[in-house]
């Protein structure tokens, strides 16, 4: 997450549902 700082707070909609997605992989 420290890596794109500016896309989770451009984008944070799709950053949550990436780790959601992750989350139901795991």
């Amino acid at each position: 997450m420290t890596r794109q700082p500016l896309a989770i707070s451009v984008m944070p909609g799709k950053v949550v549902i990436k780790l959601q997605k992750m989350n139901m992989l795991l």
